[in-house]
């Protein structure tokens, strides 16, 4: 009996020792939110003045950040004149920015000019640099005269990188030349390395020897290593004296070593068959080597 006493005893004495949670009222929290469920007939009078301050410090909050739920005529004199002034500092962000929400109406003479010097550097960075953004209209002729230097410079990059956005029209004739020597370098760098994009036709005489030599070797190299697109029209009577003992060496290796599939005994002479012989004899003696 005395164990149960005590353990109420305890109890009790935890129960009491808890922090008391106050109960909110559902329809104050509401209220406090500003949600359209409020019932304001239900408010106590310090409850109506609690939510009007929580309303007025929500209402100057919005203001300042330029929200579309501030509600001016609710700011005291000295919120108001900090929201004007914020608004016209955001306005004028958004104007020197290229802004399309930017009010000119809303700027004062010098911003209004200081926007419009700002708008003709942006314009002028992207006329310089090419940009379909380009208002030529708002160039004065210094400017006009430096973007088209930069446009005939940007031209003559991409010709004589060979671009397809080359327009030679824009060229100069010692320009169109450099281009032209350009053109004819690259040209023969494909043909030489026997890329898709060599034109034989754009090559000149000594650059159609450089490349038939080029070719040639290329050719030479494949009927060494017996590949498949050898063309041996192509050779000729020392190249093919070369081709054919590369040709016997490879026969020879691939009988030794075992490899049927592409051995022709036909081409081996009596001492090559007998060394393939004995080569084969060793194998079948040691079928695990």
């Amino acid at each position: 009996m005395q164990y149960y006493n005590t353990r109420a005893a305890t109890i009790w004495i935890i129960f009491l020792s808890l922090p008391c949670v106050a109960q909110t009222d559902p329809n104050l929290d509401r209220c406090l939110q500003g949600l359209p469920s409020c019932d304001v007939s239900r408010l106590k009078p310090d409850e109506i003045r609690r939510i009007a301050d929580s309303y007025r410090r929500r209402n100057s909050e919005s203001c300042r950040s330029g929200s579309a739920a501030c509600d001016p005529a609710a700011l005291p004199q000295d919120e108001w004149k900090s929201m004007v002034a914020a608004n016209r500092q955001r306005n004028l962000d958004r104007c020197r920015a290229g802004s399309p929400n930017c009010d000119p109406t809303a700027l004062r003479p010098d911003e209004a000019k200081m926007v419009s010097a700002e708008r003709r550097k942006r314009n002028l960075t992207k006329c310089l640099e090419g940009s379909s953004q380009c208002n030529p209209t708002l160039l004065s002729a210094q400017e006009a005269e430096g973007v088209a230097k930069s446009a005939r410079s940007r031209n003559y990059d991409l010709c004589t990188n060979g671009s397809s956005k080359c327009d030679p029209s824009m060229l100069t004739p010692p320009e169109a030349a450099t281009v032209a020597a350009a053109s004819l370098r690259r040209n023969l760098d494909y043909c030489l390395n026997a890329l898709p994009a060599c034109d034989p036709i754009a090559l000149e005489p000594a650059g159609a020897v450089q490349v038939g030599a080029a070719n040639r070797q290329r050719n030479l190299e494949r009927c060494l290593s017996g590949a498949a697109s050898c063309d041996p029209a192509a050779l000729k009577s020392e190249e093919l004296a070369s081709v054919a003992a590369a040709r016997k060496r490879r026969n020879v290796e691939n009988c030794v070593s075992g490899f049927f599939s592409k051995c022709d005994l036909s081409l081996l002479t009596a001492p090559e068959m007998a060394n393939v012989t004995a080569a084969q004899q060793r194998r079948n003696s040691h079928p695990g080597r």
